[in-house]
């Protein structure tokens, strides 16, 4: 029932009904507490009781709310009242564009001037990931100021919300079948191709319709209106528009891009709207380098008048380099991805892929594409929990994998349907058709891993050790390459299969600059191994002729192609730059990768400020210490309380460096700057203050550098040593090692170092992982982390006998913290909550309190040199954190089609 004037709808009322569809009716009316004129649609009281029209109209709602630009039609807000729903709107004054186009056809210049306003409303609702499905003339108006508003985005859909692909905000116009497959949303003359077809949608079907608005207002014609709907749908699938009736002075720039809008392949389409602006410039040039790849139009497809004009001609391409491409393409979503099949387009296409919704990439952890192309899988931070998230190229959204917590480093089977990861002191495989992860052999770490046709798995799963090689299915992993301590190797990791699936890739990790790089050898030969680069790890790209393909590599913050024969195992020609860095990496790789169908898939380094900030018990921050930088983390307060060790980097040149702030002044200076390209990666107090034990090197043995900048060495040893605290007698260092060098299924053990003489002394008994440990105030305890349970706990031991040892944690817990008088035992729960225990140390048992929250903690900030963690004042009142100061990067990862066809615009 039509609403009379003078009703009322919350604020609003109601002056005239202007218009009626199949989401309800459109009224005038009055604002009468901000005294304007607005538009108000309604749902249909008799759709009222569908709560999944209701959640769908609550969904629009949401989704036009987000849209904030001067062409696109404003939404105020949702009012309901009496039973009724309305969406309260901007009312534009002004005839729609069908009714311009009624009277005659737009002159050219008019009509450029339209389609530049249509193109910045579409690019905005773009960015944010919504497609239109029903741009018409009759959904533009034109002001009488001649500003354009795109109306109605009521077929709108938020594609990352939604991941059922078809958005019934509004009746369709036409409606195949009840299917989700067959079901038609939108106006026949202005669907895409796909949409005809029901398949699913996506953002260059608006680019489509754009085009066929485009065309109409030229000539004052539907491209592809038919007597029926049936033969206008036959149209949109198989015929081309009519290209001899476009005005014979429209500009050369304005042909080409209705040929690259209607192209009826959207692969092939124009793949983001931002490029058709530089087509709708009437100084456009015949050819433009940055667009052809952006977009390539078959010549069947174009104006007579531009057949052939998008053939790039000799020497006039612009090899972009993907970082590049990226930055003018960021807002691009992976399911426009164009598949590259011989003979594919001229160029690549460079696009960014955004983390799931309310996650971050964790991009030292590691991501692979799948060999066929299809498909990503990366780790990405949600609810507090690393996870894997596939990712395929064609669908909107990425899923998680259910019980892949705390992976890293993903890596694919050959036939691309499993997934192998490390977690959990395990080496376990996924199959994505169906299960959970299955365990396959334990590890301690994991640096990389490599799966063959014929079900071998290498891989390096004890960081300090050899390739180890385990079945697909499962057993007892053998060592594959022997650590030549005499070179100076201390660690073989980031194995792959070359095509032959006998001879494989692998970085070796040496203290000599000499020995370090990559190299090749063969499960039947072993010990014969081959230097090829001087790099970190590398990556085999097959190329389109059998045998002959590419390593990748970094060099000078670029990813480099070089020729390899991979039946020779020979590298020949030079190599070419194909993206510039600087890109996320961690132990020795630079992660990226490629598939056997010419897709290129590499994580950019994603910096951001951070700074460190003092919490009270309340959880409210009080102050800021020092200047912000890209990275500072691991923060460590002197026992005098002036002074805070950190972590800095400042990428892409900064490492991992040892660095002071003084906390009265909020200067920092470096303390310990170490060459070699490696990281220091923790560090702790001397007790008196004058000196900081510090990890680094290849692998990191333990320091001591004095405040008088005297260093010296502590251990030589080829395992990975963290150094985490120092004995209040001065007389230990506490550090996590392997427990036995010469086995390496050994876990990580927590170990006290003696200082003056002595042998290092085991702690724990390296069953599970045990790190973060730190000494009580009077130095007979320790706190520590540990996985025994089947979860991280925190755990109190007596220190150094350990005859008597208490569970902390109650629920998970990690990163234990101590109160200067050795009363409150603070530790992190694995939602991020900070909680409290108290202690009382008297006697030979612990008296422990029952755990209390306090507040939620700053998430933290993963990184190549650790997490940064927090620390406590010494009244234990206050706890300083690292917290960024803006979002991580939305999009560093990239994804690159057909990138070898940047090699060959170079020949």
């Amino acid at each position: 029932m039509a609403l009379a004037p003078g009703a009322r709808i919350g604020p609003y009322e109601i002056t005239a009904q202007i218009g009626a569809g199949g989401m309800g009716e459109v009224y005038r009316a009055r604002d009468t507490k901000l005294k304007r004129q607005v538009a108000i649609k309604i749902l249909p009281a008799s759709l009222a009781p569908d709560a999944d029209r209701l959640a769908r109209f609550q969904r629009e709602a949401e989704v036009l709310a987000s849209l904030n630009h001067p062409n696109i039609a404003a939404v105020y807000g949702l009012e309901e009242s009496d039973g009724l729903k309305a969406l309260v709107m901007e009312l534009v004054e002004g005839a729609t564009l069908a009714e311009r186009i009624t009277r005659a056809a737009v002159p050219a210049a008019e009509a450029i001037g339209i389609a530049r306003q249509i193109a910045d409303a579409l690019e905005a609702a773009h960015e944010k990931g919504i497609v239109h499905r029903d741009l018409k003339p009759a959904n533009i108006q034109i002001r009488p100021d001649s500003t354009v508003k795109v109306l109605d985005f009521g077929l709108a859909k938020a594609m990352s919300g939604d991941p059922e692909g078809v958005d019934l905000t509004q009746l369709p116009t036409i409606k195949v079948d009840h299917t989700r497959e067959g079901l038609i949303v939108g106006t026949p003359a202005y669907m895409s191709p796909e949409q005809a077809r029901g398949l699913a949608v996506d953002k260059r079907t608006d680019i489509w319709a754009f085009g066929c608005v485009l065309y109409e207002m030229l000539t004052r014609r539907a491209a592809f209106q038919r007597d029926t709907v049936t033969d206008t749908l036959a149209a949109v699938v198989q015929s081309e528009a009519d290209w001899s009736r476009l005005p014979a002075n429209i500009p050369t720039g304005v042909r080409r891009l209705l040929g690259r809008c209607l192209e009826k392949d959207p692969k092939r389409r124009l793949r983001d709207i931002g490029d058709a602006r530089v087509d709708l410039d009437p100084e456009a040039d015949d050819v433009r380098p940055g667009l052809v790849g952006a977009g390539t139009t078959t010549s069947q497809s174009l104006p007579p008048a531009r057949a052939g004009a998008l053939v790039p001609r000799r020497g006039s391409i612009v090899i972009a380099a993907a970082g590049i491409l990226a930055a003018g393409l960021g807002i691009a979503s992976l399911w426009m991805l164009p598949r590259f099949r011989s003979p594919g387009p001229v160029l690549s296409l460079s696009v960014s892929v955004n983390p799931p919704p309310g996650g971050e990439f964790q991009l030292q952890n590691g991501s692979e594409i799948s060999p066929d192309g299809r498909l990503i899988v990366y780790v990405a931070h949600t609810g507090d929990v690393d996870r894997l998230w596939l990712r395929q190229l064609d669908e909107l959204s990425a899923r998680e994998l259910p019980g892949t917590e705390g992976a890293t480093y993903p890596f694919w089977s050959a036939d691309s349907r499993s997934i192998g990861f490390f977690a959990a002191g395990k080496l376990k495989r996924v199959d994505l058709g169906g299960g959970s992860p299955t365990e396959l052999c334990a590890v301690t770490g994991g640096r990389g891993g490599t799966w063959s046709a014929n079900g071998v798995i290498l891989f390096n799963g004890y960081n300090d050790g050899p390739i180890m090689q385990v079945s697909a299915s499962g057993g007892e992993p053998v060592a594959v390459t022997n650590i030549d301590q005499s070179r100076s190797e201390n660690s073989h990791r980031w194995p792959q299969f070359l095509p032959d699936g006998r001879r494989f890739l692998y970085f070796v990790r040496a203290d000599n600059p000499q020995v370090r790089g990559v190299y090749v050898s063969a499960l039947d030969r072993p010990t014969e191994k081959t230097r090829l680069l001087g790099s970190t790890a590398a990556w085999y790209a097959p190329g389109r002729d059998a045998g002959a393909g590419y390593l990748l590599w970094v060099r000078d913050d670029q990813l480099v192609a070089q020729p390899f024969d991979a039946t020779s195992a020979q590298l020949a020609g030079d190599p070419v730059p194909i993206a510039i860095g600087p890109f996320a990496a961690a132990n020795g790789r630079e992660f990226f990768s490629t598939s056997t169908d010419g897709t290129l898939l590499y994580e950019k380094a994603a910096g951001r400020k951070v700074h460190l900030t003092w919490y009270g018990r309340d959880g409210k921050a009080t102050s800021v210490v020092g200047q912000p930088d890209t990275f500072v983390g691991q923060p460590r307060i002197s026992p005098d309380g002036k002074q805070i060790a950190i972590i800095h980097a400042s990428p892409p040149a900064g490492r991992g460096q040892l660095w002071v702030i003084e906390v009265d002044r909020g200067v920092a200076a470096p303390f310990a700057v170490r060459e070699n390209g490696l990281d220091i990666t923790a560090m702790a107090w001397a007790p008196d203050g004058q000196a900081l034990a510090y990890s680094w090197g290849g692998p990191p043995n333990l320091f001591v550098r004095s405040t008088d900048g005297t260093e010296r060495r502590l251990t030589t040893t080829r395992t990975s040593q963290t150094v985490w605290d120092w004995s209040p007698d001065g007389q230990y260092l506490l550090y996590t090692a392997l427990s036995n060098e010469s086995i390496p299924t050994t876990r990580y053990a927590l170990s006290a170092l003696p200082l003056i003489r002595g042998e290092p002394l085991q702690l724990t008994r390296g069953t599970f992982r045990e790190d973060d440990g730190r000494f009580s105030p009077d130095g007979h305890w320790m706190t520590y982390t540990s996985g025994e349970s089947g979860r991280n706990e925190v755990y109190l031991q007596r220190f150094p006998d350990g005859r008597t040892k208490s569970r902390v944690s109650t629920r998970g817990g990690s990163h234990a913290r101590w109160r200067r008088d050795g009363r409150e035992i603070f530790y992190r729960s694995p939602d991020g909550t900070l909680v409290s225990v108290t202690v009382r140390l008297s006697g030979s048992a612990p008296e422990l309190g029952s755990p209390v929250s306090l507040f939620k903690l700053p998430p933290l900030l993963p990184s190549a040199f650790g997490q940064t963690g927090y620390e406590v004042s010494a009244d234990g009142q206050r706890f300083l954190a690292s917290v960024p100061m803006e979002a991580a990067e939305a999009s560093p990862m990239i994804v690159v089609t057909n990138w070898q066809a940047d090699l060959a615009a170079t020949d």
